[in-house]
């Protein structure tokens, strides 16, 4: 029997081989198995995020309540609490990090889409998105005896 345990994106693996050799013939038989995990994750004061894979320099985007969104840089997408990682950034210089704001529902809005950061060798940066929960509300608004319509458009949080 032979295991073997990988590290640095090798995978693991277990082989079992029997084998019987007489003077009429001989019989063999073998199993093989092998795993693989990859990614990785940042700890933070909200929790960790998970990552397909982390660069030497990254970002922790945080958008609040925007869960399933697309980074339009790469290939992360914000988890249930809204945050995700960006992966591979460019050291000391502007890096653009976008999110696609098409899958939100219709009570949350993405103000700015995209955040630029400048992350230094080997960091960690956090690209803030403000999220607004909450539903627009258009009325018309006309004075007693019809003197005059006011349109009005106001958030309003629920």
């Amino acid at each position: 029997m032979i295991q073997n345990w990988g590290d640095q994106n090798q995978p693991g693996n277990s082989n079992l081989n029997m084998g019987w050799q007489g003077s009429k013939g001989s019989i063999n038989a073998g199993y093989g198995h092998s795993h693989n995990i990859t990614g990785g994750a940042i700890a933070h004061s909200e929790g960790q995020t998970l990552s397909r894979s982390l660069g030497s320099s990254m970002a922790l985007v945080s958008a609040p309540d925007a869960s399933g969104v697309r980074l339009t840089s790469g290939n992360g997408v914000t988890d249930w609490q809204g945050f995700a990682v960006a992966p591979y950034l460019s050291d000391y210089t502007s890096n653009n990090i976008g999110l696609d704001p098409s899958p939100l529902p219709d009570n949350v809005d993405l103000p700015k889409t995209n955040v630029e950061v400048y992350p230094t060798k080997g960091a960690v940066v956090k690209a803030d998105f403000a999220t607004r929960i909450g539903y627009l509300v258009l009325m018309t608004l006309t004075r007693v005896g019809g003197m005059g319509i006011v349109p009005l458009v106001r958030r309003f949080r629920c």
